[in-house]
Formats: C-alpha cells, structure tokens, sequence
C-alpha cells in the first residue's frame, strides 16, 4: 500500500500541535517539587512553563521515533507539513488569546527545535548511507 508521506507528515504534525493543549494542562496541574519551594518566585513564573517544556520534548521525540519506526516517515523528509501546524496553532493563539501565548510558546519552541534537530540528523544520517553505498 503506497501511503503519502506528505499527509502522514502532516498528520503527525497535527498530533504534537494539539498535544500542546494537553501539555499546558499537565505543567499547570504538575505538583511543585520539594527543592522548589525555597523558591516560590520561580515556581509562580517559571515552574509550570518548565515543566510544559520538558514534558512537550519528550512527547515530541516519541511522536517522532513513531513516525520513524511504525510508519516509516521520516521527519526530514517533509519538514514543512510537519511544522506548518505547530505555527499555524501560534499564530491563531497569537491572535486570538494573548494571555495563553506564553504557556503555548513554552510548549511549542521546545517542540519545533526537536523537529528541527531531528530533521537535520535525519537528513544527515540519510546522506551517509547514500554516501556509503556509492563507495561500495
């Protein structure tokens, strides 16, 4: 069965950017660490935007070490339809509720730069073993 890598790109892409509604939940309802609250201004500001941005990077490598090995899509391959939904999601939260753009942003960075890095690993990892097949 031939599957369109570009939509099944796409998909997943769709998968982390709505998983960010979930992960800013979990960092908001994450219980504060017992060696944080000598530091309760970090803990305000800081904790629940941390904890959103550890948790969104390893769902992101598991959502892409899926495509990777379930679905054999790799992520440098179509990078654009796997980003495009992540910033489609910024942009509306952008313009539509400033006030959750923080927490969003805190979710989405780390997300794209695990795709991002991902991708050009890929990528590499792809080029050398054309590289190496030619040699041989």
């Amino acid at each position: 069965m031939k599957v369109n890598k570009k939509l099944w790109s796409f998909i997943f892409g769709c998968l982390i950017a709505t998983s960010f509604v979930w992960l800013i939940s979990v960092g908001k309802n994450a219980t504060v660490l017992t060696f944080f609250h000598q530091y309760p201004d970090f803990v305000i500001d800081y904790y629940s935007l941390m904890v959103t941005a550890l948790a969104t990077v390893i769902m992101t490598l598991v959502i892409v070490f899926i495509m990777n090995g379930i679905f054999s899509v790799c992520a440098s391959e179509h990078p654009f339809w796997l980003i495009l939904p992540s910033i489609a999601f910024v942009l509306l939260t952008l313009f539509t509720s400033k006030l959750m753009l923080a927490p969003m942003l805190s979710a989405a960075v780390p997300a794209l730069t695990v795709l991002v890095f991902t991708a050009v690993i890929f990528r590499f990892l792809n080029i050398n073993r054309a590289n190496n097949k030619k040699a041989t």
